[in-house]
């Protein structure tokens, strides 16, 4: 990640918002998967959008902390790149949405 990147979380989270910079961001990861007893994230694929822009969908595996609900999602994040490093995240929850945003049908 760039030192300077925003990472704008889905607004379905209690806790979105955009996130600046390398220290809020990897706090907000960390407090994020720390909530979980479980917490899994498996990649399915990488779409190049052009303009240093990718599209990064995956699989994501939680069990919540004392309730012991599991949840399995398909998220799907845009990346923006500089000088090989990310510099921006559009997390969305919902992958059609995130399709959307990248302007591709899903």
């Amino acid at each position: 990640f760039d030192p300077a990147i925003e990472v704008h979380e889905d607004p379905r989270f209690p806790e979105a918002r955009v996130y600046r910079g390398g220290g809020d961001a990897a706090g907000y990861f960390t407090r994020f998967t720390e909530s979980f007893d479980e917490f899994s994230f498996e990649a399915e694929d990488f779409i190049d959008l052009g303009a240093d822009r990718v599209l990064f969908l995956f699989r994501l595996r939680t069990r919540g902390k004392g309730s012991g609900a599991t949840v399995e999602e398909r998220p799907g994040w845009i990346y923006t790149m500089r000088n090989g490093r990310a510099v921006r995240i559009d997390a969305y929850l919902d992958r059609r949405e995130a399709f959307a945003a990248a302007g591709l049908a899903s």
